[in-house]
């Protein structure tokens, strides 16, 4: 099975370029990368993986992480120990911090024609989501997919909202204007943990959905998981 390593950082203090160090390999821990789970910790958490070059040379393949209410996330792209790229991203920074315009975190894994080193630095409440690589064209789909049944959930929620708030007006009754409140509330409360507001609304004003009680979302349509990826071990 397909393994990252992981290593937590309680002072928030490491930069990758410690973290590269051979010194701090023996502080790596293993983990599956559908098993990631670090909630209620203060401490800062380094992933870090290898992908084996793949026989398909034409494909372009992304990294998803689909828990879009991390708070503060840093991908980095190395050959060797050195630093090729990096983007900072999160839910507390605004949507155009992303590298691809997605709801979840997405990134491109450029170098699949050689051995590739990634390491990705999280911060967060409550980290609780797997790793999926994709291949480009099938995420696209499925991401397509995805925006249609949102679009659908939103209209209805909207929908049953109208109803039921008119009929609190129609016929004076607290019943439909709780039940109204209770719609709207829940279908904001999908529209921040989802990333949608921050997708289409409160771009540049992440601070706007914040709201605590939040809900992660985990794709299970197929997918292909760093497990299925060529293995470096």
């Amino acid at each position: 099975t397909r393994q990252v390593e992981i290593l937590e950082d309680k002072t928030n203090n490491l930069t990758i370029h410690d973290v590269i160090k051979k010194t701090y390999n023996d502080k790596y821990f293993t983990l599956k990368a559908d098993e990631l789970d670090f909630r209620f910790s203060k401490s800062t958490f380094w992933i870090r993986f290898k992908i084996k070059p793949t026989e398909d040379k034409q494909s372009v393949w992304l990294l998803e992480i689909p828990e879009p209410t991390i708070c503060k996330l840093n991908f980095y792209r190395l050959n060797g120990i050195e630093l090729v790229s990096q983007s900072s991203t999160g839910e507390t920074m605004p949507f155009k911090s992303r590298e691809l315009n997605y709801g979840n975190f997405v990134f491109k894994l450029e170098n699949m024609s050689h051995d590739s080193i990634y390491y990705i630095k999280m911060k967060s409440a409550k980290i609780s989501s797997p790793l999926i690589v994709w291949e480009e064209n099938s995420y696209i789909d499925n991401n397509n997919y995805s925006t249609i049944t949102t679009g659908i959930f939103y209209g209805i929620s909207i929908t049953i909202f109208i109803f039921a708030f008119v009929l609190s007006l129609l016929f004076n009754e607290r019943s439909y204007f709780f039940f109204a409140l209770f719609i709207i509330s829940f279908a904001f409360s999908m529209f921040h943990a989802d990333a949608t507001g921050l997708q289409y609304i409160w771009r540049n004003y992440p601070s706007t959905g914040h709201i605590r009680d939040r809900k992660s979302t985990r794709l299970n349509s197929s997918h292909t998981d760093i497990s299925r990826m060529p293995s470096s071990a």
